[in-house]
């Protein structure tokens, strides 16, 4: 983690951003253990957003269809995923995007009820213990408020 972000800060230091330029850093949680979460939040400079999906990414894809609460393993993930879109494999999101954007309220609703659940038992969101978490919802947010709405 602390390696990309070092990456991003390189690639695109802040001197060189526009006032309104975002970063967001979507990672996911893997195998890393809490103290590399926290090293990557240390060197992470303001500007870049930090997003973490725990224990991967394809939590996000299977909040579209089901809440989930219960810690799952990076395999559990996609099992679950795969009872909703039998066909998917890692990266391929451009077949099954019409699907996720369909469905994508319902993983917004999902994505804020989980972020209470662990709020609620005190468990910090930048932790192993936030198993599943994902605040991949606040990227996808602000990529709709630049939509104009119909």
């Amino acid at each position: 983690m602390k390696k990309l972000i070092e990456k991003i800060k390189s690639l695109y230091p802040e001197k060189e951003l526009q006032e309104n330029d975002k970063i967001f850093c979507v990672l996911d949680v893997d195998n890393d253990t809490d103290e590399m979460i926290q090293e990557a939040i240390r060197v992470k400079p303001e500007y870049i957003q930090l997003n973490l999906s725990n224990p991967n990414f394809e939590l996000w894809l299977l909040l579209h269809f089901a809440y989930h609460n219960q810690s799952l393993s990076i395999d559990e993930t996609f099992t679950k995923l795969r009872n909703h879109i039998p066909d998917y494999t890692k990266p391929n999101i451009e077949s099954i995007f019409q699907t996720l954007k369909e469905n994508e309220n319902n993983a917004l609703t999902h994505t804020a009820r989980l972020r209470n659940y662990h709020l609620r038992s005190d468990i910090d969101l930048n932790s192993r213990d936030a198993n599943p978490y994902t605040s991949v919802d606040e990227v996808v947010k602000f990529l709709n408020s630049l939509v104009p709405a119909p």
